[in-house]
């Protein structure tokens, strides 16, 4: 028996979303990850007798400059990093939104008076 074997068009059987379609699926944003929430848990349990253990080591240190080092390399792990925020982009955002609102108002206004006048014409016609 032969095999025969068909050729495949270019565009016949690709794998994925086809061009154009909207993504779907997926974890929302914003949710936790189910594993990093897991792994923070177990570690929070297995330190948490020891972190006044972690509190005396830290005392000991003599040097403080090393003491604060060690606070400090300690901290990411307590209390979360800041984020800074680009004002720039912000004020940038809300002159935009200023001078869209200017520029209605003054085609609002070139409107009501283009129907005021004819409202007169109207009026005089009769």
């Amino acid at each position: 028996m032969e095999k025969t074997t068909k050729k495949k068009s270019s565009g016949e059987n690709k794998r994925g979303r086809k061009k154009g379609c909207a993504k779907t699926g997926g974890r929302v944003a914003g949710t936790p990850n189910k594993m990093t929430t897991n792994l923070r848990s177990v570690l929070g349990e297995q330190l948490a007798p020891h972190l006044a253990d972690i509190g005396m080591l830290i005392a000991r240190i003599e040097d403080a400059k090393e003491r604060v080092s060690a606070i400090v390399s300690l901290l990411p792990f307590f209390a979360p990093k800041m984020q800074s925020i680009d004002m720039n982009a912000k004020q940038e955002h809300d002159v935009r939104v200023e001078q869209s609102l200017i520029e209605l108002d003054e085609q609002f206004s070139e409107k009501k008076a283009e129907l005021q006048q004819r409202k007169v014409k109207l009026v005089n016609f009769d």
